[in-house]
């Protein structure tokens, strides 16, 4: 895991406020102008308020590289904490302790990185689709990150004060658990490509801004995601969210 990304075949999907201008704040390309306004060891990237978006860096990036604190009483968390196979074995994703905000996404069958995914804050989980090549992920707060051989999208929750501390999966890949402190709720993917897929009915909210390789556009993915309920996991109450 190098903190300094020169790879021009390894996408780079960095986390961006949604109005986020990249021709008025151009990405930094060369090592002389990185090194200038590369982060002080330990400064984390800065926070970013309301809807987000993915933008493409162009290399060379920096990665946000934390270094352990020998004062610190807390044991330093170093390497990789975080590694998942997809289900075909073609994808491996893995987390280096050392650099919570980003994601590794490797290709087994090239034996090779093929994408790098960098986040405002640490990530919380990551896990693969059971039954497809989709990756979901989060961060802790009231979005969802998916990653797919398509692009990468960013969804966010429409329910208030609900950050999303973690999730599982359903075996069959439709649908997820998403956790918080007090509340969870229940997440629908609609997927057309899928026979006797699951409809939904509340609260749709199409995923957007996948990202194509030829155009460097955004456009739609295929399906859509539904927030039905919300429980409270102390008492087990639910409520409808339309």
């Amino acid at each position: 895991h190098d903190a300094h990304m020169t790879f021009p075949h390894v996408v780079v999907y960095d986390e961006k406020e949604e109005d986020f201008d990249e021709n008025k704040h151009s990405i930094l390309s060369t090592t002389s102008e990185m090194k200038k306004h590369k982060r002080r060891p330990n400064e984390h990237p800065p926070e970013l308020k309301g809807p987000t978006k993915y933008v493409i860096a162009k290399p060379p990036t920096e990665i946000v590289e934390m270094k352990p604190d020998p004062t610190s009483a807390n044991l330093p968390k170093e390497g990789i904490g975080m590694v998942d196979w997809s289900c075909n074995d073609k994808y491996i994703i893995t987390r280096n302790d050392n650099m919570p905000h980003t994601l590794w996404v490797w290709n087994t069958k090239l034996l090779s990185l093929c994408s790098v995914i960098k986040h405002d804050s640490p990530i919380r989980n990551a896990k693969w689709d059971p039954a497809r090549q989709r990756l979901m992920l989060c961060t802790g707060k009231d979005k969802l990150y998916m990653w797919s051989q398509e692009g990468c999208s960013i969804v966010n929750i429409p329910l208030d004060h609900f950050k999303v501390r973690s999730f599982r999966w359903n075996p069959s890949g439709n649908s997820l658990l998403l956790m918080d402190k007090k509340y969870f709720c229940c997440c629908y993917i609609n997927d057309p490509d899928l026979e006797g897929g699951f409809n939904g009915s509340a609260g749709a909210s199409a995923i957007n801004q996948p990202y194509n390789r030829d155009s460097r556009d955004f456009g739609e993915l295929r399906g859509s995601i539904d927030f039905s309920s919300i429980a409270d996991r102390k008492h087990g109450s639910t409520s409808d969210l339309e």
